[in-house]
């Protein structure tokens, strides 16, 4: 189970310093720790969202991120959206090696080393001197799907040039000078048993701190639909009062039936809601599931 220890350890990690790559300097300089953490949370609020979509124009993709990020931010910032998108690609191109290095490390087992630390090492993989800038991004989008098919779908772009380059001939070579395995002793038995069992303990504190960013997103998410649903019940409450209440004196007689029809149409929207609530006199539901909604909604 992933500790109070190693929950802080990974914590402090994300307080490093954020240094930004050349091609994402703009009008507004190099990119801190909330601008990147924001950007982070508008690129899964728009690519996840169902109703928008990822088959859409590439400006309009970027333009609705954009607009997310200044609609949410804390803070000032005037990134524009091409600004964003090229500090995005650069966070997503790191974010896939550095993620290259976690397996890289997981595969190794170094054995008498905390699992706490093993992204400390990964980071020491990544760059020795100065370790992983953007490991506040990663730990954001490395538990979504939209991330996971990306990192794959450029590991298998790596795999298919790697074996491109390696000849028939250089294969059989190496399987010429590949020893015979003799059958492991009790003691190597020993340690590989506990480096499984050490294996699994490390797995099951990534899989509870995945399992801890995805409810941290679906919690921001739940948040944001509620948000939503209150705004357009809003728009639709005032737009409804207006019709209800407003003067037809100066209307002309087209004007008068369309504001009556749409009244009708209210009122008719109203008794069946109603009638669907629990019965009851129709006029005295309706005036109370009236005030109820416009109660909620200041």
């Amino acid at each position: 189970m992933l500790t109070q220890d190693s929950k802080a350890d990974l914590e402090v990690l994300t307080q490093a310093p954020i240094l930004d790559s050349g091609s994402s300097r703009g009008r507004g300089g190099n990119y801190n720790h909330n601008e990147d953490i924001q950007l982070c949370w508008s690129w899964m609020s728009i690519t996840f969202d169902p109703r928008i979509g990822s088959d859409q124009p590439k400006g309009t993709y970027w333009n609705r991120i954009a607009q997310h990020y200044h609609e949410n931010k804390t803070f000032v910032s005037d990134r524009n959206a091409t600004s964003l998108e090229k500090r995005w690609n650069d966070i997503q191109r790191e974010c896939v090696r550095f993620q290259e290095c976690i397996e890289k490390i997981e595969r190794l087992r170094p054995s008498g080393v905390p699992h706490t630390e093993y992204i400390n090492l990964a980071q020491k993989s990544y760059d020795a001197t100065k370790g992983f800038p953007y490991i506040h991004c990663w730990m954001e989008v490395c538990h979504t799907e939209k991330f996971q098919t990306i990192y794959e779908a450029m590991k298998q772009a790596q795999g298919k040039r790697q074996s491109k380059s390696t000849t028939p001939s250089q294969e059989a070579q190496e399987d010429d000078r590949t020893p015979s395995k003799r059958p492991p002793g009790r003691k190597q038995s020993k340690q590989k048993q506990k480096k499984n069992d050490g294996d699994d303990e490390y797995a099951v504190q990534l899989a509870t701190f995945i399992q801890m960013k995805t409810e941290e997103h679906q919690k921001r998410e739940e948040r944001w639909k509620a948000e939503k649903d209150l705004e357009e019940r809003k728009l639709l409450w005032d737009q409804e009062q207006k019709i209800m209440f407003c003067n037809t004196s100066n209307m002309d007689e087209s004007q008068i039936a369309y504001v009556k029809a749409m009244r009708q149409q209210i009122a008719t929207a109203k008794e069946t809601l109603v009638k669907a609530s629990g019965g009851g006199s129709t006029s005295e539901q309706g005036s109370g599931g009236d005030a109820e909604e416009a109660e909620s909604l200041m």
